[in-house]
């Protein structure tokens, strides 16, 4: 379906009692999206991913709990009609010791994979480029997979640049000394 001007993309502000649930798989949907199991079935990775304390989903909705009542992050909820298509999370980093004296991250930013490719992606972008303006933020940041090309080749053309190489090696039985 092609965006037109009666099935607008329309944002509201992240309510934790109405979307914290949905946000919690939309998250479980971005780790196995882009981070996918190597050594166990999907399921099996679904499952450690929803019971793990430390770093699965109970960790990331402790996380976002905190946020969500501190209150300073953006969190933004994306719906064409009645239906959810995507979810962005933004937040504000000072530091003296960073250029700008702080920067700001684009923590999240998803689409439904059936929603995808019809330019709501940018228009979420362009909504975290005026909100951190607002906030007087002048320096971006973004993550993705490299795996990601979608999303790679949104932020280029959106202007971002590589600004450091995060570089992962699996050690083999072959690459120890013996």
């Amino acid at each position: 379906m092609k965006l037109t001007e009666k099935n607008q993309l329309v944002m509201r502000q992240f309510s934790w009692e109405r979307d914290s649930e949905l946000v919690r798989l939309l998250h479980e949907d971005i780790v196995v999206s882009s981070f996918p199991p190597k050594d166990m079935t999907v399921e099996a990775y679904r499952q450690r991913l929803r019971t793990s304390r430390e770093h699965g989903l109970p960790a990331y909705m402790d996380t976002l709990k905190r946020a969500y009542n501190e209150g300073k992050d953006g969190l933004f909820i994306w719906e064409i009609g009645d239906e959810v298509v995507g979810w962005s999370w933004l937040k504000v980093h000072k530091n003296e010791f960073f250029k700008e004296g702080g920067y700001g991250e684009i923590n999240e930013i998803y689409v439904k994979p059936e929603w995808r490719r019809r330019g709501i992606g940018k228009k979420i972008m362009t909504h975290a480029h005026n909100w951190f303006k607002n906030k007087g933020i002048r320096i971006l940041r973004v993550e993705t997979a490299t795996s990601n090309l979608a999303a790679v080749a949104l932020y280029t053309q959106l202007g971002y640049a590589p600004i450091y190489v995060c570089m992962e090696k699996e050690l083999k039985k072959e690459d120890s000394e013996d």
